[in-house]
């Protein structure tokens, strides 16, 4: 008499429990390389972004023979679209405990509120006032006419309201464009200068001292 043996089908528990694991170690390696991914991408734009305004720069000085001309020494951001002072209360008034209005502003931005502003524009009180840099109409104007300006993009959110990119103009001739990008290193072609915030490093391009600039109103 022959009888017929029944296989088992399907998987044990022990089985099931691996495979999952796999899974879950397989998704795991795939998320951290799609960031990795990203994050290059990301920061290669604002690389050629950085690089765009470096090249706008010179090619105003070669033609003018001198940096375009600011109202006073220090930063100014680079480009349009940033938040203004309005947004920026907003998000402050979200906090349980907003700082004072006479707290947040300086008395030059208070008197620009339809500015926008970049560089740590949450930061407050008299001693980071020279953090938060305002758009300039009249440099964005006198580099726009020498060619197409660079579109930027901003850091917000997670990396706690760095938003760049913009120059900073220091004694006679000394012009710096500065960058945040994601990670702890800068690109080979810029200096480093420190961290930007959350997984954020502030890196520059100091721009030729063979020119100089105007101080004007």
């Amino acid at each position: 008499m022959l009888y017929r043996v029944h296989k088992k089908l399907g998987f044990t528990i022990v089985e099931l429990i691996v495979v999952i694991a796999m899974i879950g170690i397989l998704a795991a390696i795939g998320i951290v390389m799609f960031n990795g991914v990203q994050d290059r991408a990301y920061n290669l734009e604002r690389l050629n972004e950085m690089k765009g305004w470096e090249n706008i720069f010179t090619i105003y000085a070669a033609q003018e023979k001198k940096y375009p001309s600011v109202p006073a020494l220090g930063g100014y951001c680079l480009g349009s679209g940033f938040p203004t002072k309005t947004q920026i209360d907003d998000e402050f008034s979200s906090w349980g405990s907003p700082p004072a209005a006479s707290a947040r502003w300086s008395p030059a931005e208070t008197a620009n509120p339809a500015e926008g502003y970049c560089r740590n524009i949450m930061s407050y009180g008299s001693g980071n006032w020279q953090a938060r840099h305002a758009v300039n109409t009249s440099l964005n104007t006198q580099l726009s006419s020498v060619g197409k300006l660079p579109s930027n993009q901003q850091f917000g959110g997670d990396y706690d309201w760095m938003v760049t990119p913009y120059v900073t103009y220091q004694g006679t001739n000394s012009v710096i464009i500065s960058q945040a990008f994601i990670g702890t290193t800068c690109p080979k072609t810029t200096t480093p200068v420190g961290p930007a915030g959350t997984n954020l490093m502030l890196c520059q391009i100091t721009l030729s001292p063979r020119y100089s600039f105007d101080i004007t109103p």
